[in-house]
């Protein structure tokens, strides 16, 4: 059988949050190449056995197969040209071809779109990564969350960003309080959280556990294995531990979205701030105000009852809690939280776009589900969308680059699809009428609620 080839060559995280897809390929019995940098080939190829990683540094030796799939799952140029040369029945995501850079794949063009736009977003960027290859979508793993018994709490320091990471402070007050209550907190983290986690652990008064900038990738997947929780802001490892059934508590803060890169495994734990601006693809205010909610107090508790068995605690002081779900018809995560006038928006829009994909067929009018007022402002500003269209088309011209950022925030993810797909296909005139009867057709889900323009 011809080989199937995978392609990622960002951070740890995102290379784990492709191993749902791997699986799904080596399901198929195809051998599956999987390509990533050199820091992290070697030491992720022993979690996802049959297969074979290699270094991104090998794609020129890779030019003369010919594949069954190549998935681009890299942002990077010379892995576009790559898939773009290659030979290959099928090819997703970013390809150099003859008409520039395009995006292939109804799903993987909703997730290059997400770029500065992922208000309202609910697909999981693990999920985004595989809709285009098979659907319904099979969870074959991770393995079931399994607590270790140990007492154990691993506790993960760093993150990528600063926006991303509670403040020492923070961690030394969370192991105070879970000492306290007979937890036996460890310190984990990368080389960059070394001197971090030797002050949290010199600021106690007791001894503690301290792993950080301490550990290879192989020694870190060891000890999660053996924690009942692992308590962690949006990371690499966090990915990890969800992979190897760990189970987790993650602390989505700062310019994240939990519903795109949580914990992607059903039962896992999200705790976020009770805020309107959560899930920012970045922070235009002055401070991190999300990061003021967390407080070792409330976190302590949160965990503590986590581990007596409580599948869904009560969030406490400014924050929520969000569980990881499934979607029985659909098979894909979905993060089950408190309903707001955004989850409104938030399930129409996911509803709407499995619609579109093909996917599952959204039956006006009980499906929509929106307020009249939400319902309205929606149909306006795809009146707009077709105004706008309708009027590029007349001229023979692009749509002006604030084509989708001039929309309301409650349309704008659909108007940032409509835009790159344009573009992806060259602003050629059957772009622009499909363009059109997609705007139509999300009028006309609207147009069968009670809601009046």
């Amino acid at each position: 059988m011809k080989p199937a080839l995978v392609i990622q060559t960002h951070r740890l995280g995102d290379v784990i949050l492709s191993f749902p897809l791997i699986a799904d390929l080596l399901a198929t019995g195809a051998p599956v190449m999987a390509v990533a940098s050199p820091g992290f080939y070697e030491e992720l190829a022993p979690f996802l056995p049959g297969a074979s990683f290699l270094p991104s540094t090998s794609l020129p030796k890779l030019a003369g197969i010919e594949f069954s799939s190549i998935h681009n799952l890299s942002s990077s140029p010379e892995a576009a040209i790559f898939a773009g040369k290659a030979k290959a029945e099928k090819k997703f995501g970013y390809i150099r071809s003859e008409r520039g850079l395009i995006v292939n794949g109804f799903w993987h063009l909703y997730r290059a779109a997400l770029t500065q736009n992922n208000r309202h977003n609910t697909f999981h960027w693990s999920d985004l990564y595989r809709l285009d290859e098979s659907f319904p979508l099979i969870r074959r793993t991770p393995p079931s969350r399994v607590k270790a018994g140990s007492g154990k709490i691993g506790l993960f320091i760093g993150a990528s960003e600063a926006a991303k990471r509670p403040e020492a402070p923070f961690w030394t007050d969370l192991i105070r309080r879970l000492k306290t209550r007979g937890r036996a907190p460890i310190i984990l983290g990368g080389a960059a959280e070394k001197e971090t986690g030797e002050a949290i652990a010199r600021a106690l008064p007791f001894p503690v556990l301290n792993f950080a900038g301490k550990t290879s990738i192989a020694q870190l997947a060891n000890i999660l294995k053996s924690l009942d929780l692992f308590v962690t802001p949006d990371t690499g490892p966090m990915h990890l531990a969800n992979w190897l059934g760990t189970p987790v508590l993650n602390l989505s803060m700062g310019n994240v979205n939990a519903a795109e890169t949580g914990p992607g495994s059903p039962g896992q734990l999200v705790v976020s701030a009770a805020m309107s601006c959560y899930g920012c693809w970045q922070c235009h205010r002055g401070k991190v105000y999300c990061k003021k909610s967390f407080t070792g107090a409330a976190i302590a508790a949160l965990a503590d009852e986590t581990l007596r068995g409580a599948t869904s605690p009560p969030a406490r002081g400014g924050l929520r809690l969000a569980t990881m779900e499934l979607e029985p018809e659909t098979g894909a995560l979905a993060l089950k939280k408190p309903l707001t006038v955004a989850s409104e928006l938030d399930n129409f829009w996911r509803a709407a776009f499995l619609d579109l994909a093909g996917a599952k067929k959204m039956d006006p009018p009980a499906s929509p589900g929106l307020s009249d007022a939400l319902a309205k402002g929606v149909r306006l500003s795809l009146k707009d969308m077709l105004a706008d269209l309708a009027l590029a088309t007349k001229f023979s011209r692009e749509p002006d680059d604030n084509f989708w950022r001039r929309r309301p925030a409650h349309s704008r993810l659909f108007a940032g699809f409509i835009h790159m797909y344009l573009q992806n296909e060259s602003y050629s005139p059957s772009a622009f009428r499909q363009s059109l009867a997609l705007i139509e057709r999300i009028d006309g889900f609207l147009a069968a609620t009670p809601a009046r323009l």
